[in-house]
């Protein structure tokens, strides 16, 4: 099983904040990112299955993105929308970098992350699950970055770990020898000339 994870093009909320509202569309820098993206794509594909967050930004992307890709229309999972909190002031923190080394306890996990980890959850079992039952081999996922972050930590077992997810990056996990294996993580070489800071 190839599992392939992007996020959503520029939006609005990336370019202005709050003012924008939490689920924004993209903006026009987006439709130029998800372009790009939709042929980095194409030679990657056929996909099996497209899941998307039900938001309009990933919406937006999906729609972009299967005027390029080969793939079913996509199945739309409230579990793969964002989280409604900034992700980083909310993942565990230790005193000194060794300290993951040294065996050192993280701060604990808040509430607030574990109840959207349990979300996560619900879309990675929902996925996954359809994708082991139809016999799939390659499954793309569009959604957000603290979406995104969780689903790999959570896939690799670690809690501990922030993981940037640039505007339309790909990740690339595959199920192999019993174990997943990260192919790459953040892949946007298609983005050259249309990357943003956010």
């Amino acid at each position: 099983m190839q599992l392939y994870l992007v996020r959503h093009g520029e939006s609005e909320f990336n370019r202005i904040g709050e003012e924008a509202g939490s689920d924004s569309a993209l903006t026009d820098l987006g439709w130029q990112q998800v372009e790009r993206l939709g042929r980095f794509l194409a030679s990657r594909g056929p996909f099996d299955a497209l899941y998307c967050s039900s938001m309009q930004r990933t919406r937006q992307t999906a729609e972009i993105l299967v005027r390029h890709i080969t793939a079913p229309p996509p199945i739309f999972l409230d579990s793969l929308r964002e989280v409604a909190f900034r992700m980083n002031d909310f993942l565990p923190r230790f005193a000194h970098p060794l300290d993951p080394l040294r065996g050192e306890p993280a701060s604990p996990l808040p509430a607030e992350y574990i109840a959207f980890r349990q979300q996560v959850d619900s879309a990675i079992e929902n996925i996954v699950s359809a994708t082991l039952e139809a016999g799939h081999e390659k499954v793309l996922a569009i959604s957000h970055g603290a979406t995104l972050g969780t689903i790999i930590r959570t896939l690799i077992g670690s809690h501990t770990i922030s993981i940037w997810s640039q505007n339309c990056c790909v990740h690339a996990l595959v199920w192999t020898d019993s174990r997943w294996e990260i192919r790459y993580l953040n892949r946007i070489e298609h983005l050259e000339g249309l990357l943003t800071k956010r």
